[in-house]
Formats: structure tokens, sequence, C-alpha cells
């Protein structure tokens, strides 16, 4: 479960997307919500700070800042019946937001992406992926389309559909890629806590590279692999089934298992310091990123400040060999 969860945002409605699978997320956890207005504005090498809204003058320079802050509250409030915590933080937005996790012991970062180096800095690739890295968190990007992000982008203020009171996310079904390595096994935690807190079930699935012909098979060491986590995470209550497919591209299957099994999300892996694990962001977990729209949960390896996976799912894979 996640009892606080941080959703950055800067001001447009691109970047409140994540809102609803943050409202799913906390309601289902009994959970907190903490809105979290990034200030672009400031030089990058400002010290990255919060400033609470008490501490903002409404009639000042800041005032469009504490309206809008408090104008998504009222849209949580009346969609949700959720009460949000609001702040504004200032300085390197990925700093910022990480510095904000560590000070307020969140579990959880939501936030909105898109491939698109135009956007605003809070919901590039490169922000999220430091944010990632800096926060040591388990993040969940919102992916949006082309044709979504031109459409919010180029409407009326006024007439643009409010995303907060679009229908949540369901995460009914989490596709969860592992290699066999440690490294990916670190978003095994986060993905048992996605999965109870909204009573989904989980496939494992690992690619067995360089055996795409006809009538290839593994070894089954793979297999065994995934059915020895399977069985911790049945041990949890998880309902968990295990794929095993052959391919020379691990992204593209991924992507083709996402459509196969109806996954409504994914959660995987990036890559420590010199890239340990084969679902690197940057490679793998970058082009699975960039093929979906669908919430995606990313987690840097020996980040995760919560329970290690070694902790709920017994010895890790160099153990086990």
């Amino acid at each position: 479960m996640f009892h606080l969860i941080i959703v950055p945002l800067d001001g447009t409605r691109f970047a409140e997307h994540a809102v609803p699978a943050a409202i799913a997320l906390a309601s289902a956890s009994d959970g907190r919500l903490l809105l979290a207005h990034v200030d672009v504005a400031p030089l990058p090498l400002a010290e990255p700070r919060a400033v609470s809204l008490d501490t903002l003058s409404p009639t000042g320079p800041d005032a469009a800042v504490v309206d809008y802050l408090r104008d998504v509250a009222d849209r949580v409030a009346r969609s949700a019946g959720l009460q949000a915590e609001l702040i504004v933080l200032t300085g390197d937005t990925s700093s910022a937001v990480a510095r904000l996790a560590v000070d307020t012991d969140a579990d959880l970062i939501t936030m909105a992406s898109h491939d698109r180096s135009a956007l605003r800095r809070l919901v590039t690739p490169s922000v999220s992926e430091r944010i990632v890295r800096e926060s040591g968190l388990p993040v969940l990007l919102v992916r949006r389309s082309d044709a979504q992000l031109a459409m919010e982008r180029d409407a009326d203020p006024a007439s643009v559909f409010d995303p907060i009171s679009s229908p949540p996310v369901e995460f009914r079904h989490i596709l969860v890629p592992l290699d066999g390595a440690p490294p990916s096994e670190a978003v095994l935690d986060p993905a048992i806590r996605l999965a109870q807190a909204r009573g989904a079930r989980i496939s494992l699935l690992t690619v067995v590279e360089g055996a795409q012909r006809e009538g290839a098979s593994s070894d089954g060491a793979s297999r065994g692999y995934l059915e020895e986590v399977a069985h911790a995470l049945r041990a949890q209550g998880v309902a968990v089934d295990v794929v095993e497919l052959h391919g020379d591209d691990v992204a593209t299957a991924i992507l083709d298992a996402v459509t196969d099994l109806s996954a409504d999300a994914i959660a995987m892996a990036t890559h420590r310091r010199g890239g340990l694990t084969r679902l690197a962001l940057g490679s793998v977990a970058t082009k699975v990123l960039h093929g979906v729209l669908m919430p995606v949960l990313i987690v840097r390896p020996g980040a995760v400040k919560h329970a290690s996976s070694r902790h709920h799912h017994g010895a890790s894979a160099d153990d086990r060999r």
C-alpha cells in the first residue's frame, strides 16, 4: 500500500493527468495525496526547497500559484472526496521533488510523461528519469499520446476536459518483466503493493533471447526462476501467472505481451550504475516506455527505500543459484 503519494504539477492540464492514478492508489490505501507545484522559473542552480502555501501571499506575485493549487485541490475533493495537501517547490525540478520525497517520507511519485522535449521541464523524459534516480522512490509515469497532447495544447483552456474528473486507472493486470538478475527484481516490492492496493493480478514475464525459430526452447531455467518468484508472491495473496517468450528483441516481445495479455500497467526496473540489467532505462525500458499509453511503474535498483524484494519474496537470484 502507499501511505503518501506525491504528484508534481507545473500549472498545465497535461501534468494533471497523473492525478487520477494517484487518487485511485491513495483512496485504496487510505493514504495521503501531496500536490507539489514545481516553480520552473527560478535558476536551476537555486537551492531546492519546499514552501508552504501559508507563507505565500494570495495577492502578491505568488497569487497565481496559490490559486492554481487550491483549484486543483477543490477539483480533487469534488471528484474523489479526498483532501489533498499542497506545497510549492522551487529550484531544480528533479532535486526539489527528490528532497521533498525524503523530507515527507513519501513512498510513491506519480507524474505525467511524454516523449517530446518541447514540453515544460516537468514532463520531459530527462526530468522524470532524474526523479527516478535522485528520489530513490518508485515513480509511476502516466503516458499521453501525440494526439492527446496536441488537443490539450491547442484547445481553449476554459473548454478543456478536466483530467482530474476522468475515470480512475483500474490497474487490473500488471505486467512485470524480469531478466533473472537481482537488479530487475527491485520492481517486485512496489509492484506487489500496487497489485494489493487495487486487487490486480501480476504476470511475470521473461524473454529468452536468440530463440525465435519455431520449436526453440530454453533449458527450463527461466521458467523455473519465474515460478519460484511467483510462488513467493502468491504467498502474499497476489494472483500471479508466468509467461516465457522467445525472441531476439526484448522490448518488442514485452510490447507484444502487453497487447496479447491485455495488461493495463507495466512495472519494471531501470539500470543501476554500469547498466547491470538488460531492462535498462535508455535501452529496453525506454523503448517499452515510449511504446505504450498506460501507466508504467519505474524503479531504480538499489534505491527503493522501503523493504527490498529479498525481504518480500525470499533470496535473490544470486542466492538461488
